[in-house]
């Protein structure tokens, strides 16, 4: 039987309302998402095993994916089972920020060439109809490269979002899906033109 992973408060580098994030005490290139309360609601909307399956899925398509970060699978810890994928990091080591603190950084960040990032990942995810259950500047994280470019990396995959369609055409039709996609994308590009005026 393999040891449990112990990790401590003083690891946790991000959260949500349904699962923390902590670097891994082995290995600080991974992070490992915990589910915060495993009660019978968490169980049912297990965000962990819905981004490892989704994961995989989009790896069986072999898509382009350089805008997520590799997942490893699970690993026991003494906060409950636990996903390990990449730490997503700058070129110089820090872990890379949220689009949202980005976007209320626009002095120290090149809001022009974000923008035009997240137009070619939005570009990416039109073109192979991959639906993100919440596709916000929350769950995007802007890495900064060596040259000075940046990239976006997708850290919440929990695959489609819920249809609440009288009539769901887009879960089914990729014409109407991806017309609803380009609507969440342009959501969020409307975000970084506000603000960057």
């Amino acid at each position: 039987m393999e040891p449990i992973l112990e990790l401590a408060a003083d690891s946790r580098i991000a959260e949500s309302k349904f699962r923390h994030c902590y670097l891994h005490p082995e290995d600080h290139n991974r992070i490992i998402k915990i589910i915060v309360h495993p009660d019978e609601l968490s169980r049912r909307l297990d965000g962990n095993m819905k981004e490892w399956k989704y994961y995989q899925r989009l790896k069986a398509m072999k898509l382009p994916l350089d805008f997520i970060p590799p997942y490893y699978g699970f690993i026991d810890t003494n906060l409950g089972r636990g996903l390990v994928s990449q730490c997503v990091r700058d070129f110089d080591g820090q872990v890379s920020p949220r689009l949202a603190k980005v976007l209320d950084q626009r002095e120290v960040y090149n809001l022009a060439e974000v923008e035009n990032k997240i137009k070619e990942l939005s570009g990416i995810l039109i073109k192979y109809n991959i639906q993100l259950f919440d596709l916000n500047r929350f769950n995007i994280l802007v890495k900064t490269l060596e040259n000075g470019s940046c990239q976006p990396m997708l850290i919440d995959l929990k695959g489609p979002y819920n249809n609440y369609e009288f009539i769901p055409v887009s879960t089914y039709l990729p014409y109407f899906s991806r017309k609803k996609l380009r609507r969440r994308c342009q959501r969020l590009l409307d975000m970084i033109i506000e603000a960057r005026s």
